[in-house]
């Protein structure tokens, strides 16, 4: 089995606590109420393991959980634990798209976290649809919207390219404005106005879709601290325009 990434191992590690603890355990009570299908299990840590082991069980107990995901943020955890081998494998297929000459994520790091991101999107936006595949529809639904995103900024890349090179068939009016942000985002790192994280966030939230809020758990920050941090990033960006019209 390939070695996990950075965020991946720090997920397992922390999941190894967290779901044999208290808040956890107490979560699964909850969940075993309307889905007696988990009254066999002590904790979501052993529900994940159940799920890893193959028996055959593991669509039947995603399922309960993805059900309950939707409100309870424990619920939403051990889906994406349950799924995470899944999740590490796109983070293995979207390397493609680090470094080089036109790179969407400048580091593995960046992917990792934003593929756990989109993960997250993903399961919460399933978890009133009861799909028949719970744990294929999270990872399938996680690939293609980094694969969508992926192509997305390399499009933008590549008109920013033809604007640089001074090719004349590309005219602004015909951008749409995400494009126009997207552009103005690249060229604010590009210029040192905005670091890597800053300018993610921005595009994260406004070109993207996420909200701060589902950006939050993954960063390792508060929501509270990440709109700062969107506010002061927005203004810089703003500041930047204006000084260069």
């Amino acid at each position: 089995m390939p070695t996990l990434p950075r965020l991946f191992r720090l997920l397992e590690d922390d999941w190894s606590r967290a779901g044999r603890g208290r808040d956890a355990t107490a979560a699964l009570a909850r969940w075993t109420e309307r889905h007696p299908v988990l009254g066999a299990f002590p904790n979501p840590s052993a529900v994940v393991e159940c799920c890893h082991s193959r028996d055959g069980h593991a669509s039947v107990l995603v399922a309960a959980v993805l059900a309950e995901a939707g409100s309870d943020p424990w619920a939403a955890r051990t889906v994406l634990q349950a799924v995470l081998p899944g999740i590490a494998a796109v983070a293995r297929r979207a390397s493609c798209y680090v470094g080089g000459e036109r790179p969407v994520w400048q580091s593995g790091d960046e992917l990792h976290q934003e593929v756990v991101i989109i993960a997250l999107d993903r399961i919460h936006a399933l978890a009133d649809t009861a799909p028949g595949y719970p744990c294929r529809a999270v990872v399938d639904g996680t690939w293609q919207r980094v694969r969508h995103h992926a192509a997305s900024v390399r499009r933008a890349l590549a008109t920013r390219a033809d604007v640089d090179a001074g090719d004349d068939a590309v005219a602004s009016a015909d951008r749409s404005g995400l494009e126009e942000l997207g552009l103005a985002v690249i060229e604010a790192v590009n210029g040192g106005t905005l670091g890597t994280l800053d300018a993610g966030l921005v595009y994260s939230c406004h070109v993207a879709g996420y909200r701060v809020a589902e950006l939050a758990p993954a960063s390792g920050r508060t929501a509270r601290s990440l709109w700062r941090r969107r506010r002061r990033a927005e203004k810089l960006l703003v500041a930047r325009e204006r000084a260069d019209d």
